[in-house]
Formats: C-alpha cells, structure tokens, sequence
C-alpha cells in the first residue's frame, strides 16, 4: 500500500542513503516497506552527500563509497540508528551483493567460450574489487585455466588500462578479461584494439552488468555481463531493517545475495543486434574466412556500400575488412603450422583461405618478418 505524505510520521522509517543510484534496489525496498508497513524515505538514494544534518529515522540502509576522508562514510559509521549495511567490508548488520560469486560466474562463461587464459584485475582498494577478484582467480584455478593475476596496485584508471593490454599481449589466445567496472572496460576495448587485438577473437570480456548508464550494452563492442538481483538485495536489506527496528533476533547477520545469471553479448562470441551491418559482417568474416572470400563478397552478403560496410567495420575492429581477413588467416595459419609439422606449406595456405602458397608466403613474412618454414623451425624445435 501506497502511503499518504501527509502521515508518514505515523510509520516507522527506513531511510536509504547511497552515493551510487540502483533504480531497481530501491524499488525492492520500497515494495517490502509498502507490504509491511513501513515508510521509505529514498531522497538521498542517489545523492547521498546532501543529506542534511538533522535527519531522524528508525533505520538507514547506507551503500557509500568506504573511501579516506569520506565525510558522509564517516557520519553513517557513528549513528546511533539502526544501520544495515549494502556494500561488504563494514562491521555490523550487512546485506550485499555475493560479489565472489559473480566473479565466478564471470570466469565461468568466459571459459565456455573457450578462452585460453584469464588476466584478473590488479589489486583494487574496494572490496567489492576484491572479492570479485578472488571469485574469478578460485574459478580458473578450479577450471583449469592459466591465470594470470597482476601483484601491481592499481595507481589510476590509465596505468591500469596499459598494465592489463601489456599482460594480455603476452598469454595465449583468447584471453578473457573477467572485470567488475563496465567504465573500466569500455575505456579497455580501444586500447587493446589499438595495439593490433581483435574482440572476441583475442579477447572475451565479461563485466558486473551494475552500470546505470548500460555501459556495457552501449560499448564499442557490446560487454557480455554477470546479471545482479539489485531488487531482491532491496528487499532482504529492508527486511533486515525491520527486524532490527522490532528487536528481533537476525537469523544472519550477514547475507550475500547471488547473481541472476549471465547477459550475454558480443565480447563472448554473441552477434550484436545495435549495428546489424557491423554484426552480420564481422559473422560472415569469422565463419568464413577459411574460405577464398574477400571484402567484394563480404559486401554482396551484407547487401550494403562498401563505403559503410568498411566505415562501421573500422569503428568496430580498429582495422578495414580485408585486415581482419588477413590477420585471422595468419593466425589460423601459425596454429597450423605449429601443431601439424607434417602439413605442407601449400596446404596450410589452402586451408587459411590464401589465394596462392605465393600470396601466403609474402602475407606471412610481412606480418611475421619470417617465412611460414622458419616460423615452424623456430617454434618446434
């Protein structure tokens, strides 16, 4: 039941103070206070630093930022209300987001999709960064997957980024990137297309999917995301409110709430339906580029300019059609040559889609700098 303005002093209340909107955490607490009787007070659920001095409520639910000189921090630790805590890494009655978990999750799709190795984030001074961390190095351990997790502490959001493309560059491919921040990610997909990577064939990317803004959906190449229940984490913290303010024994003082699932995007192998030109393209590319095609008929099967299809497509890939087309042979072609030494040049220039073992050779050596027989001898023996 809707309360009316005019009598909310009549019930107990919960006030919410965040410095990071959740639309759909609110409206979880806001649902269980109406079934229960109680009056949410939510103005300070997205600015949580005007919060004025003299506020009095039964409880507060608080989710901010646990950062050095934090004033408002600061004041929400020393009242005297009933407290329950949104965020992990405080004392006292807590209800958060199992952020472990969707680490886990994380590095378990990026394994579906059959990455080679995983970089992990370098060490983060929130937990929420941490423990997505841990979930995501425990997962690949488990899984069986090389991972390659950073000792280097997070200095700003620019070193981070060189220090991720730098690791990145040097493990086996694909390498999936499992990261808590959509922003952080987005900012990632440039600097490493810059530097010659492809997404999702070099790198797949999952995110925390907890981005108001739908960064991850609005990314250059869309952000596969791990799903978090913002409704149900509402709702179990205001619960926790009103056993608190009713003196009721907590059965947990500490509840994790787990993901919903997985959003899947293109950064995981998906198809985006945001540019159709772009997507149906990159599709045919991928499937066949093993094949004698090249950009006349990636244009005859998108059914647009070659002007737009070249346009979206270096937008997208950092690099024109028939690029993509060459460096995914050559890529093809060194697997080849690596793990069937008995395979003829010619035939591996046949099997990559080269028109000749001639065009093959000069394509090779030009990105190389060695031939495909001294690349093999370099590699075997």
């Amino acid at each position: 039941m809707s309360k009316d303005l005019t009598e909310w002093k009549d019930y107990p209340q919960i006030g919410l103070v965040m410095d990071f909107p959740t639309p759909d955490l609110v409206k979880g607490a806001r649902d269980y206070c109406d079934q229960n009787g109680l009056f949410l007070d939510a103005r300070w659920s997205v600015r949580g630093d005007w919060l004025p001095h003299s506020i009095e409520w039964d409880a507060v639910l608080v989710r901010v930022a646990s950062t050095e000189g934090n004033t408002l921090m600061e004041r929400m630790q020393e009242t005297s209300m009933e407290r329950v805590w949104l965020m992990p890494g405080q004392d006292g009655p807590t209800v958060t987001l199992d952020y472990e978990d969707c680490g886990r999750r994380a590095v378990e799709e990026l394994v579906v999709e059959a990455c080679a190795s995983l970089a992990v984030n370098s060490p983060a001074p929130f937990m929420m960064d941490q423990l997505f961390n841990r979930g995501a190095i425990k997962a690949g351990e488990q899984l069986g997957v090389q991972v390659a997790e950073s000792t280097k502490k997070w200095k700003s959001f620019e070193d981070e980024v060189k220090n991720i493309v730098a690791r990145v560059k040097k493990l086996p491919k694909p390498v999936g990137l499992p990261l808590i921040h959509a922003g952080f990610a987005f900012s990632l997909e440039k600097a490493l297309m810059e530097e010659g990577l492809s997404i999702p064939e070099d790198v797949k990317i999952v995110v925390l999917d907890k981005d108001l803004q739908e960064t991850a959906a609005m990314a250059p190449v869309p952000i596969s995301g791990v799903e978090i229940n913002g409704w149900h984490h509402g709702y179990v913290a205001a619960e926790m409110a009103h056993r608190l303010i009713k003196k009721e024994d907590l059965p947990h003082e500490k509840v994790l709430v787990p993901a919903k699932g997985v959003q899947k995007r293109e950064t995981t192998g998906g198809v985006s339906s945001r540019d159709m030109i772009t997507a149906e393209a990159m599709a045919f590319v991928r499937e066949h580029f093993r094949e004698k095609i090249d950009v006349d008929d990636v244009v005859k099967k998108v059914g647009s300019s070659r002007r737009v299809i070249e346009l979206r497509f270096r937008a997208t890939m950092n690099r024109g059609v028939h690029e993509e087309l060459s460096r995914l042979r050559i890529n093809e072609a060194k697997r080849l040559l690596i793990e069937d030494p008995s395979m003829k040049i010619s035939d591996v220039a046949e099997a990559c889609g080269f028109a000749s073992i001639f065009y093959f050779s000069a394509a090779f050596k030009r990105e190389l700098g060695v031939s495909p027989r001294a690349f093999r001898k370099s590699q075997i023996s």
